[in-house]
């Protein structure tokens, strides 16, 4: 499940980002691509254990959830990583918005 929430949260950053043209913060490329799906799919997954914690989901318990957050982070990172791979395969890192 968190593989492909990272993967789908790292796409829709990159359309937000790179795609729309409604955010124009940062020029379209490979290192730039890269940095965004990290940063997404870290970032909301971060934010996802948070509420999981505070909302009392968590049916693990000591160092069972220590693995089972760190391996949902990891997760996360490596479906943004798939996204990345993704976005870089179709030649969209190269392309330019035209507003």
């Amino acid at each position: 499940m968190h593989f492909i929430s990272g993967l789908w949260v790292a796409i829709a950053f990159f359309w937000a980002f790179f795609q729309s043209g409604h955010v124009n913060i940062i020029r379209n490329g490979k290192k730039s691509s890269l940095i965004v799906a990290i940063v997404s799919s870290f970032a909301i997954g971060i934010m996802w254990e948070i509420f999981e914690y505070s909302s009392g989901a968590v049916l693990a318990s000591g160092s069972d959830y220590i693995f089972d957050t760190i391996s949902d982070i990891f997760f996360d990172l490596i479906g943004g990583l798939a996204g990345y791979y993704y976005f870089i395969y179709k030649g969209y890192h190269n392309t330019e918005i035209k507003n």
